[in-house]
C-alpha cells in the first residue's frame, strides 16, 4: 500500500488542502505522495530544478495575495522534500586513462573534425571563451538540441562549457581536465548540476548521464585514440 503523506513531497502543500486529494498516476489512479497541482497523469507539471521550482511557487503565492515573507517561509523547505532530495547534489565525475599524449587527447576534445569521429557531430567549434555552439543528441525516440557556450580554456589542460537544452531552463557545466602521467593521459570529466534536469524523464536521469559518459569516454574516445595511434 502506498504511504499516505501529510504534505506534498514536491511543493509541501498540506494534502488535505488539495481539492483533488492528490495527484494522478499514469493509469488514472490517485497518487498520495504528490498533490494535483504538482503531479498529473504520471508526470510533474513543473520541469526544472528545486531552486527554480521554489521561485515558481513563491511568485504564485505572492500573486495569490500572500506577503513576500509568507511566500518565502512556506517555500524555503522545498529542497528537502522527497522529490528534490533524489536530485544529485554532487557533480557527476568520470576519470579515464588513455595511452596517448595530452596533446592528442586535447586535439580530440577541441577539433571539430575529430570530435565528430567519437563525440557529437558539431558543425562549428572553437576552444575560445564565449564561443557558442549547438548540436543534436538523444536516442531513437527523441532528439534534443543542446545549447552550449565555452567558459574556460587552458591549452592542453582544461576546457569547460555550459550544457543545456532548448526545452528547459536548467544550465549545467561540462568540464574536461587533462593530466599527463608517464607518457599517458588521465582525463577527468565533471558534469555539474546534472541532477537539476527533470528526473521523471528517463533521458535526463542521473543513470542515463552516467551511462552516456561512461560509453563516450570509456569506449568511443578510447577506441578513436587507439585507431589514430595505429596510423602513426
Amino acid at each position: 500500500m502506498e504511504k499516505k503523506n501529510k504534505y506534498c513531497q514536491s511543493c509541501g502543500i498540506p494534502m488535505k488542502k488539495d481539492p483533488q486529494g492528490g495527484g494522478t498516476n499514469a493509469n488514472g489512479s490517485q497518487n498520495s505522495k504528490y498533490c494535483s497541482f504538482c503531479y498529473q497523469k504520471g508526470h510533474f507539471t513543473f520541469q526544472g530544478s528545486a531552486k527554480e521550482f521554489q521561485e515558481h511557487c513563491r511568485q504564485a503565492m505572492i500573486k495569490g495575495g500572500h506577503s513576500r515573507f509568507t511566500a518565502w517561509l512556506f517555500t524555503r523547505g522545498i529542497n528537502r522534500l522527497e522529490r528534490w532530495k533524489k536530485v544529485l547534489s554532487k557533480p557527476l565525475v568520470h576519470e579515464q586513462e588513455y595511452n596517448a599524449s595530452v596533446e592528442k587527447v586535447w586535439n580530440a576534445l577541441t577539433r571539430k573534425e575529430e570530435m565528430k569521429e567519437w563525440y557529437f557531430d558539431i558543425a562549428e567549434f572553437e576552444p575560445k571563451i564565449g564561443f557558442q555552439f549547438q548540436f543534436w543528441g538523444g536516442d531513437e525516440h527523441q532528439q534534443y538540441l543542446h545549447l552550449c557556450e565555452v567558459t574556460e580554456v587552458v591549452q592542453n589542460n582544461k576546457i569547460a562549457y555550459t550544457w543545456r537544452y532548448r526545452e528547459y531552463e536548467v544550465t549545467t557545466v561540462v568540464r574536461f581536465e587533462l593530466f599527463p602521467e608517464a607518457g599517458k593521459t588521465r582525463l577527468r570529466l565533471t558534469h555539474e548540476n546534472v541532477g537539476g534536469f527533470p528526473q521523471d524523464n528517463p533521458a535526463f536521469s542521473i543513470e542515463s548521464f552516467t551511462e552516456g559518459w561512461n560509453y563516450i569516454l570509456g569506449t568511443s574516445l578510447k577506441e578513436y585514440l587507439k585507431k589514430e595511434l595505429g596510423k602513426e
